[in-house]
């Protein structure tokens, strides 16, 4: 873990993320993640 931390750190490792939802938008972040074409994560965003 302390190498990919580093990693993250120093750039060379980063997520993708490929559709950002709000937690009233759960049922299409579900529907998003059923497609199979997501290409990175879904992420719902909560404050």
């Amino acid at each position: 873990l302390e190498l990919l931390a580093g990693w993250v750190r120093k750039g060379q490792l980063k997520s993708i993320i490929d559709s950002e939802f709000s937690p009233d938008d759960i049922q299409a972040a579900h529907r998003r993640s059923q497609t199979l074409r997501a290409r990175g994560k879904i992420v719902i965003r909560v404050k």
